[in-house]
């Protein structure tokens, strides 16, 4: 049997472009990029104010060590923390900056729907990747 190689290429030029796109939409429902904002001082030594994250939407497993986007407060902005401990639904920040403005929010447990993203690794404005080994 022969195979027509110019309908193969043809077929594959006109699927690619689809392909791509439906490819890139489903990443991005998935992941997406933050920026640490200006004041974020809970994290200063490894993700400093600036510093640009990949992060996981609506994460669905957490683990100790790892780090998030966590909205304390509804309607406010989310802060970055550590999670110091998952259990029964809940979520118990650590700040690693003791003398954050936000130290006082890792004092209080949270549901984990409070989670807003999980950060994978982030590129900080002065170097360059930076990242958790509890995230990787």
């Amino acid at each position: 049997m022969r195979v027509d190689t110019g309908l193969v290429t043809r077929w594959a030029k006109r699927l690619s472009l689809p392909v791509a796109l439906l490819l890139l939409i489903l990443f991005f429902r998935s992941y997406w990029f933050v920026v640490v904002p200006e004041g974020m001082d809970t994290m200063p030594e490894v993700y400093p104010p600036g510093t640009t994250c990949v992060v996981q939407r609506n994460p669905r497993h957490l683990v100790e060590g790892s780090v998030v986007f966590l909205e304390v407060e509804p309607g406010a902005a989310a802060i970055l923390v550590r999670v110091a401990k998952v259990a029964d639904g809940r979520v118990y920040p650590a700040v690693d900056n003791p003398r954050s403005r936000f130290a006082g929010y890792a004092k209080e447990d949270y549901p984990v729907t409070s989670v807003r993203a999980l950060v994978l690794s982030g590129v900080t404005p002065d170097s360059g990747v930076s990242g958790t080994p509890g995230n990787r």
